[in-house]
């Protein structure tokens, strides 16, 4: 499992989605989409060397079900029989793009006749990022998220989640070509009452970067379901998402907090994936269920009624939110035993991305990371070929965990699927 003499191309693409279709990725939002903030992008890169093939989608959307994700590999161009290849289609989860594509196929002949016409444009952008390529070297360091995001359940925390930038250079001159970024933070800075598409705080940081450095910057989401901008934004408006943007744009380049990781010992890229088997949730008893939504609707209103600031309110109601969708989901089928799904694994450069199409908290991410000291530097790339929700996180009350499909012990299977991922990865030559 081992290459070397990167190949590296890229193409980028406008979402263009159409005035008048749903927001995607909040559900006390009303109305559809009236305006246009920024361009939402698509962005492709394909990466490879002789042993393997990498592309890898970026959409500027909520997020990707499994069925449009295979809709698209259908339509990507074939790759080698002796190349071992890997199509990685992933969501930033901004919650200003267009409805469509997390819950694909849709009962809404608009948004289903738009996924397909970008599906299409992926495909597009994939060849034309084949034709393109050319030789890059890797570089990786880690950076801190600190001005930008806190842990969004407990403001006292100190954890503020991580970052991880992946940069790709001409190895005659040394110039930029892009640079992939893993963000363990919601995309989120835009609230409900934002009627307008926009890429929210990732399409802020790319777009900066890119405008920075005349190279193309890709976003993924990283360990992101405990951690947001909740506490640390001034307020919910495009300004401030655009200020944070910038903010996380010198935070991922500047010297000062970042660190470099050392090369890859001539390795630039490598892949795997594999299939984990995560056990779903006992749902609580109907009245167990009905007694939750009561106790999250009197402490929303406790919380209005003494004044709490604002983020400590969104706090109080994204749990009624929860209390509601935990209520819907009693009121529908149970689920199946266990939920199984791909997990991808990418070696580039000195460095490990770890994707998972579940939304994982930062605080699993930094207890296998403490546990396991003798991985390479790493970090997860959620949201990525599907959308399977949460991950519970904090106690039983939380809205994470009760909209969560997984049951407490879930955790613990998806480190140790991942634990082998890294363990494999980490020893390549």
């Amino acid at each position: 499992m081992s290459g070397s003499d990167l190949l590296f191309g890229i193409a980028s693409f406008p979402l263009d989605p159409p005035l008048g279709l749903e927001l995607d990725g909040y559900a006390d939002r009303t109305g559809t989409a009236g305006d246009c903030l920024d361009l939402l992008m698509g962005r492709v890169w394909h990466l490879g060397n002789r042993d393997f093939e990498l592309t890898l989608v970026v959409l500027e959307v909520l997020g990707v079900s499994r069925p449009w994700v295979e809709h698209v590999k259908a339509l990507l161009p074939k790759v080698r029989s002796d190349r071992r290849a890997l199509s990685l289609i992933a969501a930033t989860h901004t919650h200003a793009g267009p409805k469509g594509f997390a819950e694909y196929p849709t009962s809404v002949e608009a948004e289903m006749q738009y996924a397909e016409r970008v599906a299409e444009k992926v495909a597009e952008a994939a060849a034309a990022a084949r034709n393109v390529r050319r030789e890059a070297r890797v570089s990786v360091r880690r950076f801190p998220l600190t001005g930008v995001a806190s842990n969004r359940l407990e403001p006292d925390s100190s954890a503020a989640g991580s970052g991880l930038a992946v940069r790709l250079t001409n190895p005659e001159d040394g110039s930029l070509l892009g640079t992939l970024l893993s963000v363990g933070c919601h995309s989120t800075v835009l609230d409900a009452s934002n009627l307008a598409y926009s890429g929210d705080l990732f399409g802020a940081v790319a777009r900066e970067l890119e405008a920075r450095t005349g190279a193309s910057c890709a976003v993924l989401t990283g360990a992101a379901a405990d951690v947001s901008t909740r506490f640390v934004r001034r307020e919910s408006s495009h300004g401030e998402a655009l200020r944070l943007g910038r903010r996380l744009a010198t935070l991922a380049t500047e010297a000062s907090g970042v660190t470099a990781i050392p090369d890859g010992n001539g390795v630039e890229l490598a892949l795997l994936s594999r299939i984990v088997h995560v056990p779903t949730r006992e749902l609580p008893a109907p009245e167990q269920a009905e007694a939750a939504l009561a106790e999250a609707e009197a402490a929303y209103s406790r919380a209005r009624e003494d004044g709490v600031c604002d983020p400590r309110l969104r706090v109080a109601w994204t749990r009624l939110q929860g209390a509601r969708q935990q209520w819907k989901l009693v009121s529908g089928a149970d689920f199946p035993e266990q939920v199984s799904f791909e997990l991808g694994g990418v070696r580039i450069g000195g460095a490990v991305l770890v994707t998972s199409p579940a939304e994982v908290p930062d605080t699993s991410f930094r207890e296998w990371s403490r546990g396991w000291k003798e991985w390479r530097p790493w970090a997860l790339a959620t949201l990525a070929n599907g959308y399977e929700g949460y991950f519970p996180v904090g106690g039983a009350n939380t809205y994470e965990t009760m909209v969560a499909r997984f049951d407490q012990t879930s955790s613990d299977v998806f480190g140790g699927t991942v634990r082998e991922i890294l363990v494999e990865l980490s020893a390549t030559k």
